[in-house]
């Protein structure tokens, strides 16, 4: 990054105490960008279904997937990156889980829901990093549909 920008290792880490303080405020952006901010610009939908289908595409058009792929990857060498690494997959699991109860009124589909669309997502993170544009708006049109499949039965609690 620094030789991309002409910048000396020293100039760009100026701005920082230390490294910590770096991993910090790279891991909080990341955090507030791409989950916090994007679950309350979507509190502005009406409709749970809506909002999940929107979700959807927004995940497509804004989740940079090389960069989650490589934060998770750091995530299983550092406890600063795993820490925000559960975090921010608690709070995706957690909208997901209030969305699907909200438009199924089933709270255990919407448990597994959410869990198949966070695995589905972290999946498509890990194998198809180079997915083009339409490919990935076509996947996630599909994978938003989880938990609307209403001819499927009720699933056991989850343990």
């Amino acid at each position: 990054m620094c030789a991309r920008m002409k910048k000396t290792k020293g100039s760009f880490y100026h701005h920082f105490s230390d490294r910590d303080a770096f991993v910090q405020d790279l891991l909080e952006y990341w955090e507030r960008h791409y989950t916090r901010r994007i679950i309350e610009e979507l509190e502005a939908i009406s409709s749970p279904r809506e909002r999940l289908l929107t979700l959807g595409r927004r995940t497509a058009e804004e989740i940079y997937l090389r960069l989650e792929r490589a934060i998770r990857t750091w995530a299983d060498r550092e406890e600063a990156a795993r820490t925000f690494v559960d975090r921010v997959d608690r709070a995706r699991q957690d909208y997901l889980v209030e969305q699907f109860t909200a438009a199924t009124g089933d709270p255990t589909r919407a448990l597994l829901a959410a869990r198949a669309h966070l695995a589905l997502l972290v999946g498509i993170q890990m194998l198809y990093q180079d997915l083009a544009l339409p490919e990935l708006f076509e996947l996630n049109e599909f994978t938003s549909q989880i938990g609307f499949l209403g001819d499927l039965p009720t699933p056991k609690e989850p343990t």
